[in-house]
């Protein structure tokens, strides 16, 4: 990660600073007042006596410049404002959907108990117990897996190169600010030293402390969510793109360990089958019925993935017919996982067992 980040500094170019956009409002009487006004209070400065008087018309020309540039900016503001009736997709238009590129977690959250948190700090530790649940109920596995060479399938090239190819170039980077962009430029001189690294971790079934570190970013879930409630807010944890892509192989040979035992009736994250197939076997399956009326029930769980109990995930590898190398390795990959979550300036950082989304959504 050192060596390709080195090699980005020296080898892409730096982005130029953005130039300073000339305000809407600014007009050619408005910079020369601005400049008569500056002129003004250096001869205040600079004169050796009648300072009270320079003052006093710095004070005039300033008061007539303040004037004009609430005057301009009105002027401005209405312009804009104007221009939806001509144009809908406008500028104004395109500022009201756009709105700020920002996301800033909210500063007051209530608690359970009604009162509301009284710091930034106590509000980012609320949005990390809430939003990202530990599990300290499985004792078990709160120790890093005995690392040993166990038995697997050779990792190869063509595979990895899949697994990082796989992985949208817009997507944020993590802590490290190495993106997929950057691994498929380097990917000629990483390719075989990232297949040896992936083929030892799969091999002794570890996954490394630092590619389980997430920075938290919080999205409202909808406008008509209430702000000072911690679950009206959706948390996206980016983890580094090398973990990712060792993810994706993780699934892939998890995938073809338990297949042949995967119930034929599941449709979600399995090839070819999606929420289209799932609603065509129920509407034939309705079609079929000689009974008059069918009744459906629809079961929705808050927070699945946020809350599922690590030990259980386990048990069920291990009957589904799991191999130890992937056990061990999703172990690794589940326990002692940082999540810090940063807003103006204010970081809070906790050890958590961060829902593993890629494997259990997946799989």
């Amino acid at each position: 990660m050192d060596a390709i980040n080195k090699a980005a500094i020296k080898s892409i170019p730096k982005r130029r600073p953005r130039t300073k956009q000339e305000l809407p409002w600014s007009t050619i009487d408005l910079q020369e007042q601005r400049r008569a006004m500056k002129a003004s209070y250096r001869r205040i400065h600079t004169a050796a006596d009648g300072r009270e008087h320079k003052r006093t018309e710095y004070n005039r020309i300033r008061n007539a410049f303040v004037k004009l540039l609430r005057t301009e900016k009105k002027k401005s503001w209405r312009k804009l404002a104007g221009e939806i009736n001509e144009d809908r997709k406008g500028k104004c238009f395109r500022w009201i959907k756009k709105s700020s590129a920002e996301h800033h977690a909210p500063s007051v959250l209530k608690k359970a108990d009604g009162e509301y948190t009284t710091t930034l700090k106590e509000t980012l530790q609320l949005l990390l117990n809430t939003l990202i649940p530990s599990d300290p109920a499985d004792l078990g596995l709160l120790q890093e897996p005995r690392k040993e060479r166990m038995q697997h399938r050779p990792t190869t090239e063509i595979e990895v190169k899949k697994a990082i190819w796989r992985m949208s170039t817009r997507k944020a980077p993590g802590e490290d600010g190495i993106d997929a962009k950057i691994l498929r430029k380097a990917w000629e001189a990483i390719s075989n030293p990232i297949t040896k690294l992936y083929g030892d971790l799969l091999e002794y079934g570890y996954f490394p402390r630092i590619w389980r570190t997430a920075d938290v970013v919080t999205i409202l879930k909808g406008k008509g969510k209430p702000r000072e409630e911690p679950k009206s807010y959706r948390p996206v944890s980016l983890l580094p793109v090398i973990g990712k892509a060792l993810e994706h192989l993780v699934c892939t040979r998890l995938n073809e360990e338990i297949a042949h035992n995967i119930a034929d009736s599941q449709h979600s994250f399995r090839k070819e089958r999606s929420t289209i197939t799932v609603i065509n076997e129920v509407r034939n399956w309705v079609g079929n019925r000689n009974e008059k009326h069918v009744m459906g029930v629809f079961l929705d769980i808050s927070g699945a993935f946020d809350n599922v109990k690590w030990e259980p995930l386990i048990e069920d590898m291990t009957e589904m017919g799991a191999s130890r190398a992937t056990i061990n390795i999703t172990k690794s990959y589940l326990v002692n996982r940082r999540a810090s979550i940063t807003s103006n300036q204010t970081t809070r950082i906790g050890l958590r067992n961060i829902v593993a989304n890629q494997i259990l959504k997946n799989d």
